[in-house]
C-alpha cells in the first residue's frame, strides 16, 4: 500500500511522528496499482528524488516540511500533466497546496 499523507495543523503533523493521529487529522491518498503504473510510466518518483534530494521508494517513508520544496513539487506535478494523469496529478496537487496553505507536510508512505 502506497499512501500520501498530508496533516492538516501543526498538531496533527506532531501526532503523526509518533503515529498517534486522530480521526480529522489527515489527508490521504492511497494509491492503486492503476495509479502507480501511471505515474511510474512517467517516472514521477524518479524525477521529484532528483530534483528534491528524496528518497521515495518502496519500502521507504520520505517526507517534505519545507514550503520551497512543497513549491518544486507542484512544478514537478504540473510539468508531467497530461491527458492519462489528470485524475492523479490533481488529486495530488490537491494535497500538495492543503499542506501549503495550512504549513505543514507531504509524508510519503511506500
Amino acid at each position: 500500500m502506497k499512501i500520501i499523507t498530508i496533516p492538516l495543523s501543526e498538531e496533527a503533523m506532531h501526532r503523526l511522528d509518533y503515529n498517534e493521529s486522530i480521526d480529522g487529522d489527515l489527508l490521504e491518498l492511497e494509491l492503486s496499482d492503476n495509479q502507480l503504473h501511471i505515474l511510474n510510466k512517467i517516472n514521477l518518483f524518479e524525477t521529484i528524488n532528483y530534483k528534491l534530494g528524496l528518497n521515495i521508494d518502496d519500502y521507504e517513508d520520505e517526507s517534505l516540511h519545507d514550503m520551497n520544496k512543497i513549491e518544486s513539487l507542484n512544478e514537478i506535478l504540473k510539468s508531467v500533466l497530461n491527458e492519462e494523469n489528470k485524475n492523479i496529478i490533481d488529486s495530488i496537487l490537491e494535497l500538495t497546496n492543503m499542506a501549503l496553505s495550512r504549513k505543514t507536510g507531504v509524508f510519503f508512505y511506500f
